[in-house]
């Protein structure tokens, strides 16, 4: 009845979505297996003279703010009467804004530009397409909100993941502070958080990855509580996290298996055992992230016309065993490089001498907190990898940044513990006054804008101010490969109507990025140069 009902919907609908029935009837199944679940959990509770699974919901989660606000301090582990923390993190945050405001007018680079053309900007609905992965869901949902509300400047289609770069540094903080209680660790993870060059592209970038970054650092939070004491509203926080993170980026399944491999670890070295461990947590919170999970993809469905695209798209499709193993080398030789760049390379050794040190010094003290981080979040990666079989690009192995900066202040901390309460202040201050020097680097040399990652076009805006004044719709454009959404972002942008392409009687323009091609590889016709900016060249036809 419920597959016909829904198979049924009423005109109100979107055309488009209609003609969808293969979407539909899964969208249908799911939901019909999402309540066979819960009102299979209901008369389980019933017959073992409890509430009913929605009475027991409905009175917890009538308590959820009040709980919420209580356990709020207790989470954080933030104390706003410790006036070095307080001016530590605020400093540290305004440091995070300062270097990431001049990069967020950045010309806009073709993936971020793709989604928002290709899915934000084409109604509700299209928000939930998947004809694509750009598609980060949840995030297109809140860069919708977004420009609805401000417009479509690079910075509004930008605040979201902006914001949430934000937040991975406070995050960062608070789990830093919260896994040892010390102060030291807090300090560092969020400095580091706050200028490195790598988080900083993505945290002025339109895609869901510092989204998913933020929400990998509150499951950690929570897990660190969990362990102590599983409770309703900590346990509604993890599912909801992990759904939402799972409905930006099916790719979340990477940290998030590190972080239960991690919570299942903690868990039994304090001396659960396995069945209490399964039983009171891993196993709720599992039943409960599968069906938010699926709630929340159920539009995703509909409107994809099946989970096709979702979970067999041509990025997530199985690769060969044989191949495997080759092609994950290959591209964990360049994780490093990618994430470190710019970075010098005496910091390097010396922050992978402090993570060392960090994770061997918590190990030998039974800090399992700190100890088993690392670790789990390794087993965790590769195993969703060997399952899936599929190499992750390494944007989105991101995750692992601020984990490896708090085993890093761990170990800066260990090694410090002996020096005076002064010294150390002067220590910390002086890796601040260092991180505003790397910032100011960064922006002088406008360092960010350059980097190649996710299509970056520097010169598309130039090109179509160059076109506006002498393009017609009797012209056509030939543009450089992965190079397009930049350039249809910017004709929206200025209002300049894009030729249909199929005219003859114009004139024929190319627009090159010279850093992938060269006129000679688009046309071998005559041309003549126009403009020249940056890394675009502007030509015409010459008849």
């Amino acid at each position: 009845m419920l597959i016909v009902g829904v198979i049924q919907l009423p005109d109100w609908l979107p055309a488009g979505v209609l003609k969808r029935p293969h979407g539909i009837a899964q969208a249908a199944v799911l939901m019909a297996v999402v309540l066979l679940v819960m009102g299979s959990v209901s008369f389980w509770r019933l017959r073992k003279n409890h509430d009913g699974l929605f009475v027991w919901l409905f009175n917890e989660i009538k308590q959820f703010p009040a709980l919420f606000y209580r356990q709020w301090s207790s989470l954080s582990n933030f104390s706003s009467h410790n006036p070095a923390e307080m001016v530590g993190l605020s400093a540290i945050i305004l440091l995070g804004v300062a270097v990431r405001l001049p990069f967020m007018n950045q010309p806009m680079r073709g993936d971020e530009a793709y989604t928002f053309m290709g899915f934000v900007n084409e109604g509700v609905v299209r928000l939930f397409d998947y004809f694509a992965p750009n598609n980060h869901v949840f995030h297109s949902v809140l860069v919708f909100i977004s420009t609805s509300v401000f417009g479509g400047h690079p910075f509004d289609i930008r605040l979201p993941a902006f914001l949430a770069g934000l937040g991975v540094i406070g995050a960062s903080f608070w789990l830093g502070r919260s896994i040892s209680g010390e102060y030291k660790l807090g300090f560092v993870s969020a400095l580091a958080s706050a200028v490195l060059p790598y988080l900083i592209l993505y945290s002025t970038n339109a895609r869901g990855y510092t989204l998913v970054l933020l929400i990998s650092l509150g499951l950690g939070l929570l897990v660190i509580k969990m362990v102590e004491q599983p409770t309703f509203i900590r346990n509604s926080l993890f599912i909801l996290l992990t759904a939402l993170g799972l409905w930006t980026m099916p790719a979340t399944a990477l940290p998030l298996a590190g972080i239960f491999i991690w919570l299942l670890a903690l868990m039994l070295v304090r001396g659960k055992s396995w069945h209490d461990a399964f039983l009171q947590v891993l196993f709720p919170i599992g039943v409960g992230v599968v069906i938010f999970t699926i709630l929340l993809y159920l539009p995703v469905i509909v409107v994809a016309n099946g989970v096709e695209l979702i979970i067999n798209n041509k990025f997530v499709a199985p690769q060969a065993f044989s191949d495997l193993p080759v092609n994950l080398m290959t591209q964990f030789q360049k994780v490093g490089p990618e994430f470190f760049r710019d970075i010098p390379g005496w910091f390097l050794v010396s922050a992978a001498g402090l993570t060392l040190f960090g994770n061997i010094v918590a190990l030998r003290k039974r800090d399992w907190t700190v100890g088993l981080l690392l670790p789990a979040l390794l087993l965790g990666a590769t195993l969703v990898i060997i399952l899936q079989r599929v190499v992750p690009y390494s944007r989105t192995l991101m995750y692992f940044l601020p984990f490896l900066f708090v085993v890093m202040g761990y170990g800066l901390a260990s090694l410090t513990r002996t020096f005076s309460p002064l010294l150390q202040q002067a220590i910390n201050w002086g890796m601040f006054v260092a991180g505003v020097i790397f910032c100011i680097n960064l922006v002088v040399n406008d360092v960010v804008t350059r980097y190649p990652d996710t299509s970056a076009f520097r010169g598309a805006p130039q090109a179509v101010l160059a076109l506006k004044p002498i393009i017609t719709q009797q012209d056509r454009i030939r543009i450089s490969p992965m190079s397009n959404w930049s350039i249809y972002y910017y004709f929206w942008y200025y209002d300049v109507p894009y030729p249909p392409g199929d005219n003859d009687q114009g004139n024929i323009y190319y627009i090159v990025k010279t850093t992938i091609n060269t006129i000679d590889d688009i046309t071998d016709r005559p041309v003549i140069k126009l403009y020249e900016y940056d890394d675009m060249q502007l030509y015409q036809f010459k008849k």
